[in-house]
């Protein structure tokens, strides 16, 4: 994230369910912390826009960030031995899923806070993915403090 020294909590916890990295930049300020903790709040439903800007990328073609998301799912369909597809997606027959249902199949693997030079409020950036057991593949998203995505990277 941008190069800077980042906080992490990697051990879940019981008010922390998914690792998180904060940008040693915000930990340092009192009023852009209490900004976190606002964000932290309402981690699912930054999960949930994240999810449905990506089956929206799955569902239409036309969509700027389909083909990252359509080759992030057939990698994981194609790539990888039919056990583990099958684990990753929670099915028998993982190519038989609709777009709705392979983004439904994401973990929220990590969830991290970075300044936003631009807007001067903290930036965000959620992985989803699926078992860390069996991929290192995450699409990573870039989110806005308003639950706007700016951008859908396929990483590794």
């Amino acid at each position: 994230m941008n190069g800077a020294k980042m906080c992490t909590c990697s051990r879940p916890m019981r008010v922390c369910p998914f690792p998180l990295d904060i940008d040693s930049e915000l930990t340092e300020k009192d009023d852009a912390m209490a900004g976190v903790a606002g964000i932290l709040d309402e981690a699912e439903a930054f999960a949930a826009a994240a999810r449905d800007c990506l089956r929206a990328a799955l569902e239409n073609e036309e969509n700027e960030r389909h083909e990252t998301v359509s080759f992030f799912m057939r990698f994981h369909l194609e790539e990888l031995e039919m056990e583990e597809a099958q684990v990753c997606f929670g099915t028998e027959d993982p190519g038989a899923l609709s777009a709705r249902e392979m983004v439904d199949a994401l973990a929220f693997l990590r969830f991290g806070v970075f300044g936003n030079a631009e807007e001067e409020r903290p930036g965000l950036l959620l992985d989803l993915g699926f078992s860390r057991d069996i991929t290192d593949e995450v699409l990573a998203v870039t989110m806005d403090c308003e639950k706007r995505v700016m951008n859908v990277a396929h990483e590794s």
